[in-house]
């Protein structure tokens, strides 16, 4: 070993010695500092956007988007997932307007644990003591915690009203004093971060776009945007891709993109766009069609007709035909073209 190699397991083991175990590593050992793990998104195109198979346990995953674009769609799709691999899911519903009849439509189990928190601050108390809970119990389980939505909790401040707002010289219907939810949420979040890193835990933080109604706006915005942001791995902006899904002239979905704004794990800046259906959420059959349609490996023909291996069909009969072999097969050229 040369010298600098024994100077650096020395400031290792020193570090360990001096600051407990696992105070520091090198990239050699560095199993501490990696992604422990994934869980998927339930769509195989947002999972090849991503560029991973889901998204990353231990680290933060943000969902923003203006309202009716299909976030709530995605998160019961993560949740449903973790249940699928034999984890937790964990829904903190701060909107009190859960949906439980379409997440069970869509997969998510009866066992999925909801906990309605009244404030910001309550939400990461919550977050953080199940963390320790999970590392004092030693348990190997993958686990989810989504949040749903940020921008619908309130700070303490504003859930207690009378007696802070006296304080402050305001009635309720004044503005609280500028930054208080940002800074909120970015001392939760420098709190989470650190005792999150190191367990089999995934945090999905939902938010929605609004308006930038300030002197010098940027467009949309959302609610603690910049310390989400900062300590997000990985950012999914969600957004309609196109026209309404229609079945004889009748609405029956919607066509959702969502875009990587920001990937710590994988290249970022990809895109992935999809079906949602209104009863039973991503349509993951028909969003391998549509990319195989643009990978020209399904033919277009007229008056609605699509061609693959000499067989000619219309959209409406693709779920008919879509047996498990086909979608496989299907799949596989779609992806390792």
């Amino acid at each position: 070993m040369s010298e600098v190699g024994k100077l650096v397991q020395s400031i290792v083991q020193n570090f360990n010695k001096e600051f407990g175990p696992g105070a520091s590593c090198t990239l050699d050992s560095s199993e501490q500092v990696e992604v422990s793990g994934w869980i998927s998104t339930g769509c195989s195109l947002l999972d090849a956007a991503i560029g991973k198979p889901g998204i990353p346990l231990g680290r933060i995953t943000s969902v923003s988007g203006k309202p009716s674009v299909g976030k709530t769609t995605v998160v019961n799709h993560l949740l449903a997932q973790a249940q699928v691999i034999g984890g937790v899911a964990v829904l903190f519903d701060t909107e009190f307007s859960y949906d439980v009849d379409r997440a069970r439509r869509i997969g998510v189990q009866s066992d999925l644990i909801v906990s309605q928190p009244g404030t910001i601050e309550a939400c990461f108390q919550r977050a953080i003591s199940l963390i320790n809970y999970v590392r004092s119990a030693k348990v190997n389980v993958p686990i989810l915690i989504a949040w749903d939505t940020v921008s619908a909790t309130p700070t303490e401040a504003e859930v207690k009203g009378g007696d802070d707002l006296a304080k402050l010289g305001k009635s309720m219907g004044d503005p609280y004093p500028m930054g208080s939810h940002a800074k909120a949420i970015s001392a939760g979040l420098r709190k989470l971060v650190s005792v999150l890193s190191k367990q089999r835990v995934a945090i999905v933080l939902v938010n929605q776009f609004k308006e930038d109604i300030g002197a010098w706006s940027y467009g949309d915005t959302h609610l603690g945007w910049r310390p989400i942001r900062f300590h997000s791995s990985l950012c999914l902006d969600v957004s309609l891709g196109g026209p309404r899904v229609e079945e004889g002239g009748r609405p029956v979905g919607i066509t959702t993109k969502v875009r990587v704004a920001k990937n710590k794990v994988a290249p970022p800046f990809r895109e992935a766009v999809f079906p949602i259906m209104f009863e039973d959420g991503i349509d993951e059959v028909g969003s391998i069609l549509d990319a195989a349609i643009e990978a020209k490996i399904v033919t277009v023909k007229g008056g609605g007709y699509l061609d693959w291996e000499k067989k000619t069909f219309r959209r409406k009969e693709w779920k008919g035909i879509c047996t498990d072999d086909v979608y496989q097969r299907m799949r596989k050229l779609v992806f390792n073209r």
